[in-house]
Order: structure tokens, then C-alpha cells, then sequence
């Protein structure tokens, strides 16, 4: 005895129409994931986007336009954050702390600055965390915080 398929089975393009769907539902299997190829790819193309969001908000601040160049800047935070490119973020957080330190907004440059250190220091990005450390005696300075300013320096050394 041979068994008969269903009409709706025996016609995979049908595959989710027979409960009302108005389109038939994709049919998955290992080969229909993209090859890690393209899946690097897609990170590279939005690597280079948080990177161009970056430049961006360099040239505003070369302008002297901050409120632009944190707008930039905390975009190109937030797709480094949903990358999970921990030094991407970090280079985020030192540029948006060193906006804050041009608009003499010292403590507000401090957090950033804070939390960008853990994450260097966490990576062992020993070169990296030395520069966050020069921008804390930055901050520090205008805090009028010279002893802790003088701190920084010398651990960035």
C-alpha cells in the first residue's frame, strides 16, 4: 500500500498556505544560513559604518560644532556596543569624554572616560589605556585636581 501525500505537502511552494498564510513560509536548512563569508562581510560593512560615524564626528569637532559631534559619536557608540567591539566603544566613550572636556564639562568627561579605561584594560589594551589615562589628567586639570592629574600622567607612562 503506497501512501498518498496531502495535496499542500506533495507541493512544498505551498508549504504555510494551507493554514490561510498569504505567502508561504521560507523552508530553512543548514545550507540556507549564510556562509561565515558573508557573515563577516556584514560586520566588516557595519565596522565601517561606526567607523565613518566616527569621522564624522571628528569634523565636527573640528568645527567646534560639539552637539553634532556627540550625536555622531554616540551613534558610532551604539554600533560598536551592538558589534560587541569593546575597543570600538572604548575610542567612543574617549570621544565623547573628550567633547565633554572642550565644552569644559570635566565631570560628565570623567564617566566617559571611567568607563572606557575598564574596557581597555579589560582587552589588555595596555597602549590604548595609557591614552585614556592622559585624557583623565586632562579632565583632572580642569577639575583643578592636580595631585590625581599628576596620577594619571604617571600611570599613562
Amino acid at each position: 500500500m503506497e501512501l498518498e501525500l496531502h495535496p499542500v505537502m506533495s507541493n512544498p511552494s505551498t508549504f504555510g498556505t494551507a493554514l490561510g498564510d498569504s505567502a508561504p513560509l521560507p523552508l530553512y536548512s543548514p545550507l540556507s544560513s549564510p556562509p561565515p563569508a558573508a557573515a563577516k562581510a556584514a560586520y566588516g560593512r557595519q565596522q565601517a559604518q561606526a567607523d565613518r560615524l566616527t569621522d564624522i564626528g571628528q569634523v565636527y569637532v573640528k568645527t567646534d560644532d560639539y552637539d553634532k559631534a556627540a550625536d555622531f559619536t554616540r551613534r558610532a557608540l551604539a554600533k560598536h556596543r551592538k558589534l560587541g567591539n569593546a575597543l570600538g566603544e572604548a575610542s567612543a566613550l574617549n570621544n565623547l569624554g573628550l567633547i565633554d572636556t572642550y565644552r569644559g564639562r570635566y565631570t560628565e568627561a570623567m564617566g566617559s572616560f571611567s568607563r572606557a579605561l575598564e574596557l581597555e584594560q579589560g582587552a589588555r589594551a595596555w597602549s590604548a589605556a595609557g591614552a585614556t589615562l592622559g585624557n583623565m589628567g586632562v579632565a583632572y586639570q580642569g577639575l583643578e585636581d592636580y595631585p590625581k592629574a599628576i596620577d594619571c600622567f604617571t600611570r599613562a607612562l
